[in-house]
């Protein structure tokens, strides 16, 4: 890594029935590419596994117990630094790290680390935070929209992202609910009840021409619905009135 979110993710998962996989992620403050490889074999809870990337010159190589099960050319980051990575472990990702080493082309070692004693001189830390809740409503914890209420004061909107894990991601919705405040500042516990919400009116308008518009009539000779149902597919087709210059 770059910086603490600026450069490659090697991600591990697995249900322990079904084939395991490897997901590679370049972030540059959020993902700008990705990857995913399917393992040989299944990843268990609770097994050790000893993950190798090593870097030639552009080329990044991944195996997992001996065998190679990545390799890809990125240039974006030659130099950073290394470290591990849990995202919300109580509840959706959890692993252990054991005997961490980083060796240069010449072999000497760079960093070796098998954690045996409670030092951790060698790593940052991730900033302390407050749990404010022991609930994330039902889902993922996915963002905080800051909006403007009726009155004019601000309100922040806690969502967190429903999906199932179905294949159709547009069935999935999200638990929405006003963020609340301690006298201090303090966020409270989410309640994840509803709320009734009342926001301020926006301005009506009117859209903007398009430019180059292939048709007298703007949207009106296209159909309009939003069918959200199990094994539908839809498509739409055009014929094109003039040739592009």
């Amino acid at each position: 890594m770059k910086t603490s979110d600026n450069g490659y993710l090697f991600l591990l998962s697995g249900s322990g029935e079904t084939k395991g996989k490897l997901t590679v992620l370049e972030r540059a403050g959020a993902t700008v590419n990705s990857h995913a490889v399917t393992l040989p074999y299944p990843i268990h809870p609770g097994e050790w596994h000893h993950v190798s990337v090593t870097v030639a010159g552009q080329r990044i190589t991944t195996t997992l117990n001996g065998l190679q099960v990545d390799s890809f050319t990125d240039g974006t980051y030659p130099a950073g630094g290394v470290g591990f990575r849990e995202w919300n472990g109580a509840n959706l990702e959890s692993a252990r790290f054991d005997n961490a080493k980083v060796v240069a082309p010449d072999g000497s070692v760079l960093l070796a680390d098998d954690f045996s004693s409670s030092d951790l001189a060698s790593w940052v830390p991730p900033l302390a935070g407050n749990k404010i809740s022991d609930n994330s409503c039902g889902g993922q914890p996915a963002h905080v929209a800051p909006l403007t209420g009726v009155d004019g004061r601000p309100v922040y909107m806690y969502f967190s992202d429903l999906w199932d894990f179905h294949t159709n991601e547009a069935l999935a919705n999200y638990h929405w609910e006003p963020l609340r405040f301690d006298a201090d500042g303090m966020i409270q516990p989410l309640r994840c009840d509803n709320s009734v919400v009342a926001l301020a009116s926006g301005h009506p308008g009117q859209a903007d021409p398009v430019p180059g518009l292939d048709q007298s009539s703007e949207s009106g000779a296209f159909s309009h619905a939003c069918p959200v149902a199990l094994g539908a597919r839809y498509g739409q087709t055009f014929s094109v009135g003039r040739r592009a210059r």
